[in-house]
Order: structure tokens, then sequence, then C-alpha cells
């Protein structure tokens, strides 16, 4: 049994070698609000929504690409500012996070 602990031991060793007792600091990364971003504009997302098939399988929202599309003119500004907030604040909004 004493062959099997010390094999056992050296697996643990090489596998596993103890973590440095004073981990060094990494180089610190840049937060998401010092990174320069150009906000996006109505067009860029009128393009996206524009360029979608009309009639895909709808989303989270049961919507199919062609309701947007129609409603682009209603819903644009509207949409836009959700984008640019939650670009801003670094979240998404829940219903945005399946898929």
């Amino acid at each position: 049994m004493g062959d099997k602990v010390e094999q056992a031991e050296e697996l643990l060793s090489v596998f596993f070698p103890p973590l440095p007792a004073v981990i060094e600091d990494e180089e610190r990364r840049p937060a998401q609000r010092e990174i320069a971003m150009p906000e996006v504009t109505l067009e860029e997302v009128e393009e996206k929504v524009m360029a979608a098939k009309a009639w895909k399988a709808p989303g989270e929202d049961g919507l199919p690409a062609m309701v947007w599309k129609q409603l682009w003119p209603v819903v644009g500004d509207r949409v836009l500012h959700l984008f640019r907030t939650s670009l801003r604040d670094g979240e998404l909004p829940v219903q945005w996070r399946s898929g």
C-alpha cells in the first residue's frame, strides 16, 4: 500500500504543484468604462434591422423581423436608446441574455 500512496503523492506534486506563497499583481486591465468606443448610431442599428431576414424564426419577443422592420419608424429611437444604455452601463437586459 505504501507504493500506492507514494505514487499518488508523486502524481499530485507533478499535476497539482503547490501554489506560490505570494501572487504578484497582474498588469491592471482597463475597466469597461475606460475603453473608448464610438457611440452606436441610429443608422447602424437600422441597417442591421433592415438586413434581417423578414420571416426568420422570431426571437424571445415572438416577433419576426418583418414586424420590427414595419415598426422601425416608431420604435427606432427607443431601440437605439436601449442599445446605447446597455453599452454604456455594461449590462444586458435580462430578456437579451438567452439565445
